[in-house]
């Protein structure tokens, strides 16, 4: 502090726990260290540099011509940092140099905030003016080298798992075991971060920008569940009330169907060899495919090998929990993707021929028998599409006309068609989504841009709601996010993911919740539902809006006691059985907590990640979201055992039918 002093406060209940001067070791208090004294190295020459411990002000190490000492919370590691020097870790109880990778780096920002260690010292970050650096202070290598330019503060969870760093406009955090991609980028509209840290018991993150405290509750973003052993294929049925998966073992590839509500193995159909010609080792590049028959009562499964003599597929009866047909298609050229009847009566498949052109066939799956007709084909694929496609355009079975252009290659898109087949929705590389109307000369409707979290990340899923009139939309960022077909608007922000890029979505057969499905956590599932909604932020929020806040937030919209209408008294879901995050508020709402005197204003400008509070005169303010908890996300097929639900809430509001009207 500027005085001298220092005080601490609770963040979560906004209580003072304590003051003192600093160095002096008074008050009840919790830090364990902190850099005391030392000049500003902008504006004054080196001193020597002294750090102390906040609890006892006992010495913890003294350098000399340092700019920053930054000692881990356990005060057993200390980094001493000198501009243009290389950076140097101390041992402080045994007294002595650490080597490690971090010694080839000296052109490291020298600050307090720029430096960060998790909770035991094991884990050591430090930016640069383009770049942050992780690394194991036991063995000395480097975890991750993030490309970040501007980062100015960082903070690692005490378990060293995740890293966070506040730049100039947004908070982005990345999981250090795949820092390729961001688990969450939130932006920053108050100003500059001038404090960064996580909370030491909960996955939530705070941040101080103009004397206010922001937490963000990361509980689904930040999920145990994550695989660090991806998927090689995952698809959600169009139901949502399965997920099925392939995984390869040596010379084969296991498929399981998982119930998408309770985590468990629900069938676990015959592994597939990965064949080969005589003489031939199995072919390396091979590929799972999948499909579900419209109706979710069929599910078939194959491997696609450049060597057509290698294809097998299984169809699946679903209730029956049998197989029903195992076929060895033979032919001129590798199988390109395939497609079931409703029911499962029959399968299309579709094959790329060497001058680029496709070819299809029809098998009977009951008596396993072949057509290539022309007619049939055509009445055939009319089957399939009747109640809707999803999945990207390279599967279209025999390269179905959509009558609407498409990207082909590596840029293809990614189609949707409702289940009434009036809508068709197309997306792909550049991030926007078009929805197309018309069953058969097909008009542009509307076009969805790329969401303000998402650029640049193509679109990777599409799925139409069961009445048509919700899209879900996934994004190789990890973003999720629903449009108003019929309003032609978005749904709220994005929905709270664990950041791994979407590959499958699907609604619910009620169309209550939608699924998303990726490589690392397989399923994630959110209740959009206005009843549990409701039931959730009232629980949460133990009182409802008064006139005056709901006239202040939601002038637009008649005021009504929304907390004393039927079915909101129930606390929600229990735990282990219906944990669903649900997507943030269309529409901005204030509440107000009689047990802490909190008030939360939720803002869509958050973009659906955290609620911005009302500004509290430099005051702690609770930000965090009125209710998260971690997606349901499934372990490997490789392993029988089913992941119990959190227990959470996370509040929402949709307009229209199905939607929550604030």
């Amino acid at each position: 502090m500027a005085d001298g002093r220092w005080t601490a406060w609770d963040v979560a209940t906004h209580r003072r726990t304590g003051s003192g001067r600093l160095g002096d070791g008074s008050g009840d208090h919790h830090a364990v260290s902190q850099v005391l004294n030392g000049p500003d190295p902008t504006t004054q020459p080196r001193q020597p540099t002294q750090s102390r411990a906040l609890a006892d002000d006992r010495p913890l190490f003294d350098t000399a011509a340092a700019d920053a000492v930054i000692p881990s919370a356990d005060a057993r590691v200390a980094a001493v940092c000198t501009q243009d020097r290389p950076l140097v870790l101390r041992d402080l109880v045994r007294h002595r140099t650490v080597p490690g990778g971090w010694q080839d780096s000296s052109a490291v920002d020298c600050s307090s905030a720029s430096l960060a260690f998790d909770r035991n010292g094991t884990r050591f970050a430090a930016v640069s003016a383009t770049r942050i650096r992780v690394w194991d202070t036991a063995s000395g290598r480097q975890l991750a080298d993030i490309a970040q330019p501007g980062a100015a503060h960082l903070a690692l969870t005490p378990d060293g798992r995740f890293l966070a760093a506040a730049a100039q406009d947004a908070t982005t955090v990345w999981r250090l075991s795949a820092p390729e991609a961001p688990v969450l980028r939130h932006p920053l509209a108050d100003g500059p971060v001038t404090g960064l840290a996580w909370d030491p018991d909960t996955p939530t993150l705070r941040y101080l920008t103009g004397g206010t405290v922001h937490s963000l509750d990361l509980s689904v973003s930040l999920t145990s569940q994550w695989l660090d052993r991806p998927l090689e294929h995952e698809l959600l049925s169009p139901d949502g009330r399965l997920l099925a998966t392939a995984e390869r073992h040596g010379d084969r590839y296991r498929f399981r169907l998982r119930d998408t509500g309770t985590g468990r193995i629900v069938a676990r159909p015959p592994a597939l060899p990965l064949l080969a010609a005589p003489g031939r080792t199995p072919a390396g590049d091979a590929v799972p495919l999948m499909t579900f028959s419209p109706d979710s009562a069929a599910f078939a499964y194959g491997i696609a090998a450049p060597e057509a003599s290698a294809a097998r597929f299984v169809v699946w009866d679903v209730p029956g929990h049998r197989t029903r047909a195992s076929l060895h298609p033979r032919g001129p050229s590798a199988v390109r993707s395939i497609a079931l009847t409703p029911g499962g009566r029959k399968l299309l498949l579709s094959r790329a021929t060497s001058d680029g052109s496709l070819t299809g066939e029809v098998w009977n799956t009951v008596r396993g028998t072949r057509t290539d007709r022309p007619d049939a084909l055509a009445t055939t694929l009319k089957s399939v599409l009747a109640s809707g496609f999803a999945g990207p355009a390279t599967a279209l079975p025999f390269g179905w006309d959509t009558g609407v252009p498409l990207a082909r290659g590596d840029d293809a898109d990614v189609v949707a068609l409702s289940p009434d087949g009036v809508h068709l929705a197309t997306g792909g590389a550049f991030g926007s989504v078009t929805v197309w109307r018309g069953r058969t000369e097909r008009r542009r409707e509307a076009v969805i841009p790329a969401a303000v979290g998402a650029l640049g990340a193509r679109v990777t899923a599409l799925a139409f709601s069961p009445d048509g009139r919700t899209l879900a939309v996934g994004y190789g960022s990890g973003d999720l996010r629903l449009w108003d077909v019929a309003g032609r608007q978005p749904l709220g922000g994005a929905l709270d993911t664990p950041g791994d890029a979407i590959r499958s979505v699907a609604f619910g057969p009620d169309g209550r919740s939608v699924h998303a499905s990726s490589r690392h956590v397989p399923v994630q599932r959110y209740a959009i539902d206005p009843a549990s909604i409701v039931t959730r932020l009232c629980a949460r929020t133990g009182t409802t809006l008064t006139v005056s806040e709901w006239r202040t937030y939601l002038p637009d919209v008649p005021y009504r006691r929304l907390c004393d209408l039927p079915g909101t008294v129930d606390s929600g879901p229990e735990a282990g059985k219906d944990a669903t995050p649900a997507p943030s508020c269309t529409a901005a709402s204030t509440h107000t907590s009689e047990k802490s005197g909190r008030r939360v204003h939720e803002s869509e400008k958050s973009g659906g990640r955290v609620h911005e509070p009302e500004k509290s005169g430099g005051r702690v303010t609770d930000t965090s979201s009125p209710g998260t908890s971690s997606p349901e996300a499934h372990p490997s097929a490789t392993e029988d055992r089913s992941s119990e639900a959190r227990k959470g809430d996370r509040s929402t509001g949709r307009k229209g039918h199905g939607r929550h009207q604030q």
